[in-house]
Parts: structure tokens; C-alpha cells; sequence
């Protein structure tokens, strides 16, 4: 979730990146930064939180599991929304970036920013509550025969057939699957939905085994390399030079097996050097919520002031990223921790 201050401060200064604010001295090696961070960051967050919520399902039951996370969820949610959202929304029109209509940025999904994420997990949530509850043993048996199949199988096999997943979300539109719609005031966008949802089924799979988990936190470093460079490299090298009616099915398939292979590499990093108890990895794993929900606001506020300075965009780059971290990591140690009503409203605790 913190990287999402890097990725974010990078769009300001990516060409090929239309976003909220840009810089006109761009930058290729920032783009590319910003290109490898989005590949993985997502993937491994929802593999994460599939994990996370088969697990607690399991412990406590989809009665004290909704009254959790959806307290988790929706109350930062709507606050988010209403204060800093609003505020960032404000600060834009203001200063020209963004035009702003009152009904319009409530009814066509204005407001949801970079809060996306949490309404897949509450579509997610619900859907394996609702397994949970009515079909937990069709469910079970369901996680039980999956996760044996990819532990019998080798992990880089496992990685290849994952990665047809993104083949797959891309082939229902042309099956008539309303994949690039909008629902319930445009803020539930179903490819984001679906692209997402195979590495959140997975991040179940790996709670529901020790093996898989084990496997896929130890795929060999040579695999990971092959895998990486070959994704990346089709995808970047050879992906332009294909016809029209290939390219988005390589686009598909290269995305997705560099999101799996790095997300493989990601668990593997902490597998090696973080399996163990550590009071920082702890500190910043609570204060990641609140990183991300402030982040935004603070990288836009600061890239328009930088945008003023006129200075390199690498240096107005890690400007950016260094003050964002210290400004959100101290609001978080602070304000929400000190507060109890602002530890409600931001972390949902």
C-alpha cells in the first residue's frame, strides 16, 4: 500500500500517463519504475487479503467477519470520501486541473479517487460470506481440490496457467460478458473487478494450504528471472510490433505473467528476509492504511507546488516521495493513533 506513494508521485512525471496532474519534463526511467510497481502491487495486495479473509471466515464466522471488515471498510470509505477526497476534488478545480459539477461527482463515481480498491473487497467480501454461509462445505471441498492440484503441480507451471487468467477476463467482452460497464453510479468497474479477482481466489488457495504457500514463497530465483524479463520484454519490445488483432491477447498474457511472477518474488522477499517478528514491519504495517487513504492528497498538494520549482523531475520526483512518507507516517503516529475518533474514521478500529 505504501508503494502506492511512489506510483502515484511517478504518474505526475510518466508521459504516456494522463492523470490528475502532469509535469511537462517527463521522465522514461520514472515511467518505467511506475510501469513494474503496477504490475505487482495490486495482484499481491488482493492475493493478500484472499488470504486474509478466507482465514478470519474461518476463525470467526461470516456474523463476526461482516461486523469486522465491513466496519474496516466502509466507515474509512465514506469518510475518506467526504473529507479528503472532497478536499483533493477542491484543490484541482481550483487551480484549473479538473472541472467539478456538485451532483455529478456524487452520482458518476468522482469521489471514489483511489478508494477503488476497497469497493472490489467489499464486492469480494460479500461473495465469500455468502459461500461461507449457505455452501461452506461445496466451498471447502471447492479450496480442497484447487489447492491440492497446485501443490502436486511445479509452481512455474502453476504461474503459466494463472497467468491465462488474463486472457481469460479479456475474452469475455467478445463473448458478450459486460466487461467494460459501469454499475451502481459508475463505481463498480466489473474489469477491474475481474481482473482482479483470480489473484484474490489464489491468495484463498494459499491460506487453505501450507504447501502452496510454501511453493509459491520459493519458486526458484532462476524462474523468476526468465519469467520476468521474458513477460516484460514482450511486453514492452515485442507487443508494438504485433498486428492489431494479437497484440491484446500478448498484452494479456505477458501483463498478467509478470503480475504473478513478481507478486512469487514479492512473497519470496519476505519469506527470506522478514519471516520473523519486527516491531518496524509492524509499525508500518498498521500505519499502511492510513499512508495510502492520506497519500493522495498530500503527492497532488505537493506535485503543484513542484510543478513551480522548476527543478529536475527525479529531484522533484523523490522530493515528493520523501515528504509524502514522513507527512503520513506522522499523521498516522501522531493524530490517528492519538485519537480515537480519527482511528475509527480512517482505520475502521
Amino acid at each position: 500500500m505504501a508503494l502506492g506513494i511512489i506510483l502515484h508521485t511517478a504518474n505526475i512525471y510518466s508521459a504516456e500517463i494522463t492523470w490528475r496532474i502532469s509535469s511537462e519534463d517527463t521522465s522514461t526511467f520514472i515511467f518505467f519504475i511506475r510501469e513494474i510497481i503496477h504490475l505487482f502491487r495490486m495482484p499481491a495486495f488482493f492475493m493478500v487479503s484472499g488470504f486474509f479473509c478466507v482465514m478470519t471466515l474461518q476463525k470467526y464466522g461470516s456474523s463476526q467477519f461482516v461486523k469486522v471488515r465491513m466496519k474496516r471498510i466502509a466507515v474509512p470509505l465514506i469518510v475518506t470520501a467526504l473529507t479528503l477526497n472532497s478536499l483533493q476534488t477542491l484543490i484541482l478545480h481550483l487551480t484549473g486541473w479538473q472541472p467539478f459539477e456538485f451532483p455529478s461527482y456524487w452520482l458518476t463515481g468522482g469521489w471514489i479517487s483511489h478508494l477503488w480498491f476497497l469497493i472490489n473487497l467489499i464486492v469480494y467480501f460479500a461473495v465469500a460470506v455468502f459461500l461461507f454461509s449457505f455452501f461452506k462445505r461445496t466451498t471447502k471441498s471447492l479450496l480442497d481440490m484447487l489447492s491440492g492440484l497446485a501443490a502436486k503441480l511445479p509452481m512455474p507451471i502453476v504461474l503459466l496457467i494463472a497467468s491465462l487468467s488474463g486472457v481469460g477476463v479479456v475474452a469475455l467482452s467478445p463473448l458478450g460478458f459486460p466487461l467494460y460497464s459501469y454499475y451502481v453510479f459508475d463505481i463498480l468497474n466489473v474489469y477491474i473487478l475481474m481482473k482482479y479477482l483470480p489473484y484474490f481466489f489464489f491468495g484463498a488457495l494459499l491460506f487453505n494450504s501450507k504447501t502452496v504457500l510454501n511453493n509459491f514463497s520459493n519458486v526458484s530465483n532462476l524462474v523468476l528471472v526468465i519469467y520476468t524479463v521474458a513477460s516484460i520484454g514482450a511486453l514492452f519490445l515485442l507487443t508494438p510490433l504485433l498486428p492489431e488483432s494479437l497484440s491484446p491477447v500478448l498484452v494479456a498474457f505477458t501483463s498478467s505473467l509478470a503480475s504473478w511472477t513478481l507478486s512469487a518474488a514479492l512473497f519470496k522477499f519476505f519469506q527470506t528476509f522478514f519471516n520473523k517478528k519486527s516491531d518496524f514491519w509492524l509499525s508500518l504495517s498498521d500505519s499502511s492504511y492510513t499512508i495510502y487513504l492520506f497519500h493522495h492528497l498530500i503527492v497532488i498538494s505537493l506535485g503543484l507546488i513542484a510543478l513551480e520549482l522548476g527543478l529536475p523531475p527525479f529531484v522533484e520526483f523523490l522530493i515528493i516521495i520523501v515528504l509524502t512518507v514522513l507527512a503520513t507516517v506522522g499523521i498516522h503516529r501522531y493524530l490517528i493513533n492519538k485519537i480515537p475518533l480519527l482511528k475509527l474514521a480512517f482505520n475502521g478500529k
